[in-house]
């Protein structure tokens, strides 16, 4: 007081002074606390109820792939497939549908497939059976120069099973024969010409060989047929005749000379 002199010292608590400060404090740490546990609460709901809505849509995604995979086995295994469940993917579902329908198509498929290679073998065994009833040897090639058929003669000319003539090439069996003949062999290239064979190996035949070229009607070439024909008892019959004849001539050329002789005298 600039009268007096006098000074004015006032002396407050600090506790009273910082009250509303700690007050507001406390307040907020606890709208902080209730905030925190707010979100903690929250983010538990959330992450379970995503965790929840995931787990579901993996099983709902799940099933249909396992279901799908079952359908795909039992098509590579040729099990007739149904489709059990409609599945709550659209787009799954339309993709199981075309699977099934696939499936159906390769069970069609298989069906035909498996009564044409029935009739085919069917066929094969009946032109296998015509051949070997032949006397001539047959010899059946496809235009890959594959072997497809032969008959038991070939297999009694050559030697040869006839599994094991199945398994050669055109060329093979071909220059088999050539090295089993007396003559290396000119290959067969003009329809309808024939050939002599004369084999030494396994045994001593004579065979007449031919060829004639089969093709589609779309003018293809689609195979050959070579025809053996022994003609070993024919060229023997021909040699005892031929034998025969010279003998005979020889034997009867005397007396018919002595009576010749004779009748010259007579004139």
């Amino acid at each position: 007081i600039p009268a007096t002199g006098w000074k004015l010292l006032i002396v407050v608590p600090t506790e009273t002074i910082f009250e509303p400060s700690n007050s507001l404090s406390a307040r907020l740490n606890d709208i902080a606390w209730l905030m925190i546990s707010g979100m903690l609460v929250f983010y538990s709901i959330f992450f379970t109820m995503l965790y929840k809505q995931s787990k579901k849509m993996s099983i709902s995604l799940s099933e249909p792939l396992k279901e799908m995979d079952e359908i795909v086995s039992d098509i590579a295994k040729g099990l007739p497939v149904l489709l059990k469940n409609e599945f709550p993917v659209k787009e799954l579902y339309s993709t199981a549908s075309g699977i099934l329908q696939m499936g159906t198509q390769l069970e069609s498929a298989k069906t035909a497939r498996e009564i044409a290679t029935a009739e085919l073998n069917k066929r094969t065994e009946q032109l296998q059976m015509v051949f070997d009833v032949s006397p001539s040897g047959y010899v059946l090639v496809n235009h890959q120069s594959e072997i497809l058929l032969v008959n038991n003669v070939v297999s009694n000319i050559t030697g040869l099973t006839i599994a094991e003539l199945l398994k050669m090439s055109e060329k093979t069996f071909w220059d088999y024969l050539s090295n089993q003949a007396k003559s290396p062999l000119t290959h067969l290239e003009n329809a309808h010409d024939l050939h002599r064979i004369d084999l030494i190996k396994p045994r001593l035949v004579s065979l007449l060989c031919g060829m004639n070229e089969i093709y589609l009607p779309t003018g293809d070439l689609l195979g050959k047929l070579y025809f053996l024909y022994d003609i070993t008892k024919e060229e023997e019959a021909n040699r005892i005749k031929s034998e025969f004849l010279t003998s005979a001539t020889h034997e009867l050329r005397t007396p018919l000379a002595t009576i010749h002789g004779y009748a010259e005298l007579l004139n």
